[in-house]
């Protein structure tokens, strides 16, 4: 919830009408997020939102930038399973294989249901139950 909240935020608060959502659609082997992880690109390079942990980030915006010429949505394979990659590469990632949707969005398809689905103004509630030492701190944080 706090990542769509986060990711909503970002499209708010930029001027821009035209995004490209980038969704982890499915995972084989070691990666850092899973299934359904985003990050939203703007067209000038502005990004939110983490899919790899950082290592594969600039190649995942430097697609999408790519990608925002033309086509409507695509599809990308990241595979950090080669040897080769290790010895010639710049040696990131996992040890896993990602697999990428990327979608052109305008301002109002991200914020609905088609993007991250969450309105920036809505919040989460919480109630917590319990009167022992540990309330005080989770409270704080809440």
């Amino acid at each position: 919830m706090r990542e769509k909240i986060e990711l909503a935020n970002f499209v708010k608060d930029l001027s821009e009408d035209e995004y490209i959502l980038v969704t982890l659609i499915s995972t084989e082997g070691s990666t850092y997020r899973k299934k359904g992880a985003m990050k939203v690109v703007s067209k000038n390079g502005k990004s939110c939102g983490l899919i790899s942990g950082g290592c594969l980030e600039k190649t995942i915006v430097d697609h999408a930038l790519s990608f925002a010429c033309g086509q409507a949505s695509g599809l990308l394979t990241l595979d950090t399973t080669k040897d080769t990659d290790r010895l010639f590469g710049t040696n990131i990632g996992c040890q896993g294989i990602l697999h990428l949707d990327f979608q052109n969005m305008s301002k109002d398809e991200i914020l609905s249901d088609k993007g991250v689905g969450l309105k920036s103004s809505e919040c989460l509630s919480v109630l917590v139950f319990g009167a022992g030492p540990d309330v005080t701190p989770l409270s704080e944080l809440l």
